[in-house]
């Protein structure tokens, strides 16, 4: 449906990199348009290659999970451990172990 919140998958590995976005147009041929301008046919397939495609999925808990996941390790990754107090680090150790 028009507004809807979906997804798909842009990662080659195990570890899921979905992309979120509305659909904004569906044609009278059933081409999903997004906001972002990515199509999809009806079947919901957005062909890279022969060898390569992306999947239209629903924006569930599952995907919500995966992105915040995504997020908080590239919010840690980020992290200048160098500006974090000596006590900061010490939790952060006690924390990973």
């Amino acid at each position: 449906e028009v507004e809807e919140t979906v997804a798909y998958d842009t990662a080659y590995g195990p570890e899921p990199n979905y992309t979120v976005s509305k659909i904004t147009k569906i044609t009278p041929t059933g081409r999903i348009i997004l906001e972002n301008g990515v199509k999809f046919d009806r079947y919901g397939t957005h062909k890279i290659t022969d060898f390569r495609h992306y999947y239209l999925r629903k924006y569930d808990d599952k995907v919500k999970d995966a992105v915040a996941r995504k997020r908080m390790i590239e919010n840690i990754k980020g992290t200048n451990w160098r500006d974090l107090s000596t006590e900061t680090l010490k939790k952060v150790t006690e924390l990973i172990g």
